[in-house]
């Protein structure tokens, strides 16, 4: 008796175990909470090109800004800044391309020659901003396996010539800075004058040009010294100037260290 009611208590022990769903091994590993994972969250790269349609040599740089964002995707973003032939020595009539944002940033950074670039605002151990062309690959890819510290989103709506942009932000770690925001607009597939080494090409397609300060050039103050997971948001309206082509416009928001300069993280979104 005691060998019957031993295999039936087996036999219904069985029986429960075979009518329980199965429980996939990876379901173990799930997080708990909500919180950003900050292995998906990448740091992207703002490279900031001074150049000019009267420059020979400046299409090789946007060329080297192409061949990166080709191999880097949407990590690489770009704001190509046109300056005033009056500020660079030698460069014939006026570029119709030259916004206020954009005289702004020369007169801050002060390029002694065309082209020259930013990486980020990085100095990379050096005393200045300001890289040659030759050099930005080889920065750019030193900064894009970076811990990403902020998680940056845009958004954009236009509605007749006014755009509606919204920022968002979380923090991924503790950062012991004051942060401003910079939200910029760019235009793409411009058609127009360029110098080259072969001489002038007039259908020259001009990319990723700076049109224009949503904020004040050098950002808006946003917050001091922010703590892992906090969040905020800044919505700024902008009236487009009707000559630009909306389909063709990308806004560009970035946070800066309010001190050195520096760009903690970018992102880009078409602005319509």
């Amino acid at each position: 008796m005691k060998i019957i009611k031993s295999i039936g208590i087996l036999l219904i022990t069985l029986a429960w175990f075979c009518s329980c769903d199965k429980l996939n091994k990876n379901e173990y590993l799930k997080p708990v909470g909500k919180g950003i994972d900050s292995t998906t969250v990448k740091q992207n790269v703002l490279i900031e090109d001074f150049t000019g349609t009267r420059c020979v040599n400046c299409p090789e740089a946007s060329e080297i800004i192409h061949v990166l964002q080709a191999a880097h995707g949407d990590q690489i973003i770009a704001i190509a800044i046109h300056v005033s032939n009056t500020d660079i020595p030698g460069l014939g009539s006026a570029d119709s391309m030259i916004c206020q944002a954009g005289k702004d940033l020369y007169n801050r950074f002060l390029p002694p020659s065309l082209p020259n670039g930013m990486i980020n605002r990085n100095t990379f151990g050096t005393s200045s901003v300001l890289i040659d062309k030759g050099a930005w690959t080889q920065k750019v890819e030193s900064l894009l396996g970076n811990e990403p510290l902020v998680k940056l989103k845009a958004t954009s709506s236009v509605s007749g010539q006014n755009a509606t942009i919204v920022v968002d932000a979380e923090i991924l770690k503790d950062i012991n800075k004051k942060l401003n925001m910079v939200v910029m607009i760019t235009e793409d597939n411009i058609v127009g004058r360029q110098s080259t080494p072969a001489g002038a090409k007039l259908d020259y397609v001009h990319q990723h040009i700076l049109r224009a300060g949503v904020s004040p050039t050098f950002g808006d103050f946003i917050v001091d010294s922010p703590n892992q997971g906090q969040k905020f948001s800044k919505s700024y309206s902008y009236a487009l100037d009707p000559k630009w082509n909306v389909q063709n416009c990308h806004v560009v928001a970035y946070l800066l260290d309010a001190d050195s300069g520096e760009v903690v993280q970018v992102t880009q979104v078409n602005i319509n």
